[in-house]
């Protein structure tokens, strides 16, 4: 079970605040040239689901990523590691058409057998962040 707070900026998916849990499935794909993820939650706004893309762009020699929900947000960002640490900083439409900054950082287990999630959104573009969610995955061997 993991915590979501409510939302602090009006608008974002997902429902208040509450416990929710889920399943997050990786592969690469297009010849290894990116990663794929697949998401299905149970949240406080009940079941969603998600895809999310990252890959490296070459051009601009930085990560990207492109997300999207089954409750019609997307998300576009760029993506960091350092060490044992991922970032990712995006622009979020929601269903409504708002935009909202989001910064997500995952510090991984050092053998990455797992990792801490902590989900911030920017009520003032990126002037000051404030907690969306926090939560625990671990790797499940299939």
């Amino acid at each position: 079970m993991e915590d979501q707070v409510e939302p602090p900026v009006a608008g974002l998916s997902y429902g208040g605040a509450g416990k929710y849990f889920g399943t997050c499935t990786y592969r690469f794909v297009l010849n290894g040239f990116f990663l794929e993820a697949r998401v299905e939650d149970n949240n406080p706004g009940g079941k969603t689901s998600g895809i999310r893309m990252t890959g490296y762009d070459a051009t601009a020699k930085n990560y990207v990523e492109d997300a999207y929900d089954s409750e019609g947000s997307r998300s576009v960002g760029t993506a960091a590691l350092e060490g044992e640490t991922w970032t990712v900083t995006s622009t979020l439409a929601t269903p409504g058409g708002k935009k909202v900054l989001t910064r997500v950082v995952r510090k991984y287990a050092p053998d990455w057998s797992g990792c801490t999630t902590v989900f911030e959104v920017s009520p003032d573009d990126g002037k000051t962040w404030k907690l969306w969610s926090k939560e625990q995955a671990r790797k499940v061997k299939k």
